[in-house]
């Protein structure tokens, strides 16, 4: 689960690993995301969040809503290895400004290539290389159980547990 609108999202800013709060709006999608777990009568085994507001808020705020946990004792997991990207220097600027003065390629460039980064920032390898790491120390051993595992985090490094999701569930009896 992506956590919610956060204020910079709102700003129009990167935020990374500045670490903000979700908005009102923000809020209002992680109660829906609450409910929907609930209508859908999904029951978590694990819980593992990011260390940064908006992701600790989301889930609570979604776990409060939902009552998703299949026992009270289940404790919330943080783990800094599904943090954002870092954007380094990009933290805390326009995302527009920062794509009309780098061009649209190089923009993109910059944000999706394995091979470029941001200066001071992390290249998308690096995020891939430690949501991997995650999923394999803390998921895997959830899913060979049969358990279910709710994960809560960003965007730059949902992509990555997807495919990791997907590669791993094939190997999985």
């Amino acid at each position: 689960m992506r956590h919610g609108e956060s204020t910079s999202n709102e700003r129009n800013i990167f935020a990374g690993v500045l670490d903000v709060d979700l908005t009102s709006f923000g809020r209002l999608q992680a109660s829906r995301a609450g409910v929907d777990l609930k209508k859908k009568g999904t029951k978590f085994d694990a819980v593992y969040v990011s260390h940064m507001r908006r992701a600790r808020q989301t889930c609570e705020i979604a776990l409060a809503e939902s009552q998703a946990l299949k026992s009270p004792d289940i404790p919330v997991q943080i783990d800094h290895r599904i943090s954002e990207k870092s954007f380094g220097i990009f933290a805390g600027r326009n995302l527009n400004l920062l794509r009309l003065a780098l061009g649209y390629e190089g923009f993109e460039e910059m944000l999706h290539s394995h091979n470029e980064a941001p200066p001071a920032g992390e290249k998308i390898a690096q995020v891939y290389a430690r949501a991997a790491r995650f999923y394999e120390d803390k998921v895997v051993p959830h899913l060979k159980r049969g358990e279910t595992v709710l994960v809560v985090c960003h965007q730059y490094v949902l992509e990555p547990l997807a495919l990791y999701s997907i590669l791993v569930r094939s190997r999985i009896p």
